[in-house]
């Protein structure tokens, strides 16, 4: 059997890069700006160039596991700094599987080269925030509101998501209601071919619904729940009691579950460590109003009970029941 690889260990080559960016964590938090200096030390380092695509059987890119093991390297060292590299890994990743010829090859090429750093951009605002940004019909220019500009005036691409799959699937649902409420009313009035044709155009609309659908839930993964570990159904042992101190994250195991631990008002509240939206480590996160922050998209989970306070994460935090038991902290699975 394998060994079970370090999420937490930073990668040897990288190891270097990344402590002079911490060292310079301070300075920057107290002058914000652009990272550039970090991001020329990623670069000099290949972090840039860390997922690109494999041009031959020799030449293998990093696991799953060693990807996010180095982005969480980077988010430990500098928040700020990781959750603008954390983008550029996305938009790479979206580059290679999605830009058309001869586009893609010149873009990834400047990217191995390290010239060229990407962002991710959302579009996904809450209701009072304003409409989520969208394409006109010319396909040139974008409408509506921005929330997550990480990199704004530093990276040279940003990719920004808009909604014109969720719109198409949206509208297909509800004609597809709405064709099967026509075809109701037209087989009760009697008019049982008009009736068989709107049902038919239904059954159309809804395959065409469900297809996108399913697009957007497995191949883009909109909505989807990123962590599938078996959580512990007994109370499983911890940390003492005394480790985990008001309003700071301690990050625990729980058998092969890594969980985040913190005292709020007083009580101790346990949540799994992984974030449900992309696996960022909710320990590395900062924590205010009873609620911890994902630090690589931002996504906010209340502690008591791992509820979803801001995206763009889509699935609550599981939680855990706590129990304080000979000065050790006992969790268990919340059923």
């Amino acid at each position: 059997m394998s060994a079970t690889p370090d999420l937490r260990a930073p990668p040897a080559s990288l190891a270097a890069a990344l402590d002079e960016i911490a060292a310079g964590a301070d300075e920057r938090d107290a002058r914000p700006s652009y990272p550039g200096d970090a991001f020329e030390r990623l670069a000099a380092a290949g972090a840039l160039a860390l997922n690109l695509p494999a041009h031959d059987a020799e030449d293998q890119r990093p696991s799953f596991a060693e990807e996010l093991a180095t982005v969480r390297a980077v988010a430990r060292a500098d928040g700020s700094v990781g959750r603008i590299y954390d983008g550029h890994v996305n938009a790479v990743e979206r580059l290679a599987l999605l830009a058309p010829e001869p586009l893609r090859a010149g873009e990834l090429a400047r990217v191995a080269a390290g010239e060229l750093t990407l962002g991710v951009w959302g579009a996904d605002p809450v209701p009072a925030e304003g409409e989520p940004a969208r394409l006109d019909r010319s396909g040139e220019r974008l409408h509506g509101v921005k929330v997550f500009c990480s990199g704004a005036g530093g990276v040279d691409r940003a990719l920004v998501n808009v909604r014109r799959i969720g719109a198409v699937h949206a509208v297909a649902n509800t004609a597809a209601l709405l064709l099967y409420v026509g075809s109701l009313r037209a087989r009760r009035r009697g008019r049982h071919g008009r009736g068989v044709a709107l049902g038919l155009m239904g059954v159309g609309a809804l395959a065409a619904g469900g297809h996108l659908g399913g697009h957007l839930s497995y191949d883009k993964g909109v909505g989807v729940n990123q962590t599938f570990d078996a959580l512990p159904e007994e109370s499983t042992s911890t940390v003492p009691e005394d480790e985990v101190r008001e309003g700071e994250a301690t990050r625990a195991s729980a058998g092969d579950v890594a969980i985040l631990l913190s005292r709020h008002e007083g009580r101790v509240y346990a949540l799994a460590d992984r974030c449900t939206h992309r696996g960022g480590s909710l320990a590395d996160g900062p924590l205010a109003d009873g609620c911890v922050t994902c630090p690589l998209h931002g996504s906010i989970f209340r502690l008591a009970d791992g509820a979803v306070v801001r995206g763009p994460a889509g699935a609550p935090e599981p939680a855990f029941a706590v129990r304080i038991e000979d000065g050790t902290v006992d969790v268990r699975a919340v059923a």
